[in-house]
Parts: C-alpha cells; sequence; structure tokens
C-alpha cells in the first residue's frame, strides 16, 4: 500500500511509538547548520580582533620609529 507525503511520518511502530524519522533529521540538521553559523562567527570575529590587534602594533611600530627618526635628524642639526 503506498502512502501520500502526509502519511509518511505518521506511522506508529510496535511498541505504540510514533515514527518520528523525518523530524529528527530536520531537527538535527537545524541544530548543526545553527552550530556551523556560530563557529563561523566566532572564527571570524577572532580573526577580525586578531587583525586590528595586528593593525594596531604596526602603527605603535611606525610611530615609534617616526619617533626615534625625529629624535636622530633634530640631534644631527645641533
Amino acid at each position: 500500500m503506498k502512502k501520500t507525503i502526509g502519511q509518511l511520518g505518521t506511522d506508529v511502530n510496535q511498541k505504540g511509538y510514533r515514527k518520528s524519522g523525518r523530524s529528527w533529521v530536520l531537527v538535527s540538521s537545524v541544530v548543526i547548520a545553527s552550530l556551523l553559523a556560530v563557529n563561523a562567527v566566532a572564527k571570524y570575529a577572532d580573526f577580525h580582533e586578531v587583525a586590528r590587534d595586528y593593525h594596531h602594533a604596526m602603527q605603535d611600530d611606525a610611530n615609534q620609529r617616526m619617533q626615534v627618526l625625529s629624535l636622530v635628524t633634530s640631534e644631527r642639526e645641533k
């Protein structure tokens, strides 16, 4: 006997429990997708923070080099 699409998830097994295989697949797929999305956002946030810290460190390094260069040139002019 063929079943319609509406009857596929409504079978009852021998113990009287409802067979809900499709709903568990759907729920687990949604949970896995949401965990992957959260993981991707967290990795992007970590990468963005590291890149920002690196950029600030490079700016600080450049500022220190400019200060040293200005001190050296001012000493040479004296």
